[in-house]
């Protein structure tokens, strides 16, 4: 009979940690080849970027070079905005894929029914190839409706200044204050929307077999509305407060893991400041070593926030769908 029931924050997430401890050593070996993959993407990028638009490495040379030659600054801004778009949508195509396998690697042993190995974690997301591509397509096409949608308060806001710069510059400058902070606050919230409303289309892929259209609507119908009393019932506060705790457990980790990094930054004079950073100063034959290291290490611990979402999903299907009842049944 299944042991699964409702559980609260504290237990989800330490069911999750229990899950990935428990094949840390198959996930990792499952997460390698694709960290490797999304870091040659970032690093390929990169290094794109350096030669295409080699202006855009320093603020002030943009500058000068906006004032001189616009129309070749332009053109180096597009290289950098396509550059840097492809190497983050690979990223996150490679990061759907990998979520799928790791996925059907851990949903049996989330209910205690089944342990695929990690190759049929592979061939799942492989014969899934088709509909993963299609919700990925679908969830870019819905956030660009919603980055523009996200945008109009700040640009009413913009364009206000714009209008009273001359008769009301205080106003105006009032205004373009104001326009900035709506943008910034429009992008962390669509950010914060685009992770919930998302976060379970892998585990809807992987486990139901769905097309890319009910993979896309069912992963709204698990992260929307309401299962159980008080703020945290609200399914989509309640993932953002586990996100935020999961998260924040990886980010210190990989704080951790980037220690040699921040090293060699400190070593050759590398701060933040565009043109300036690790990135840029280190000899990329002694950089390059010591992040493929960093990221061999960051695969021991990257599975944990798909072990967390197998544990959420579990959990909303128990909760909503009576999947422990049905496991019991069998």
């Amino acid at each position: 009979m299944s042991t699964l029931r409702p559980l609260d924050l504290g237990e989800l997430i330490d069911r999750a940690t229990r899950l990935w401890r428990a094949s840390w050593r198959p996930l990792a070996l499952l997460f390698l080849p694709f960290q490797l993959l999304a870091f040659t993407l970032v690093k390929g990028g990169l290094a794109v970027m350096r030669v295409a638009a080699p202006a855009m490495r320093d603020p002030a040379a943009m500058a000068s070079l906006a004032q001189s030659q616009p129309r070749q600054a332009l053109g180096q801004f597009g290289a950098m905005a396509l550059v840097l778009g492809l190497a983050t949508l690979g990223s996150l195509y490679v990061s759907q894929f990998t979520s799928i396998a790791a996925t059907h690697f851990l949903y049996g042993r989330a209910l205690g029914t089944a342990t695929p190995t990690a190759r049929e974690g592979l061939l799942r997301a492989r014969q899934t190839l088709g509909p993963s591509t299609g919700a990925f397509l679908l969830s870019l096409g819905w956030t660009v409706l919603a980055q523009v949608l996200a945008l109009l308060p700040a640009a009413g806001l913009a364009l206000g200044a714009f209008l009273l710069r001359d008769s009301a510059p205080r106003t105006g400058a009032a205004l373009l204050v104001l326009g900035a902070v709506a943008l910034v606050l429009a992008e962390i919230v669509l950010v914060l929307w685009f992770i919930i409303r998302f976060v379970l289309m892998p585990q809807v892929i992987a486990v139901e077999s769905a097309s890319a259209l009910q993979a896309f609507r069912r992963s709204d119908t698990l992260s929307s509305g309401r299962v159980a009393p008080g703020l945290l019932g609200v399914v989509k506060l309640r993932l953002t407060v586990l996100i935020s705790v999961v998260g924040a457990m990886l980010v210190l980790l990989s704080v951790v893991n980037s220690v040699p990094s921040l090293v060699l930054g400190g070593i050759w004079g590398a701060s933040f400041q565009p043109g300036h950073t690790v990135d840029d100063l280190v000899p990329q034959v002694i950089l390059v070593p010591v992040e493929v290291l960093e990221v061999v290490v960051g695969s021991l611990v990257a599975p944990l926030f798909d072990a967390f979402k197998v544990a959420f999903y579990v959990d909303m299907r128990t909760r909503r769908e009576g999947l422990d009842l049905e496991l019991a049944l069998r």
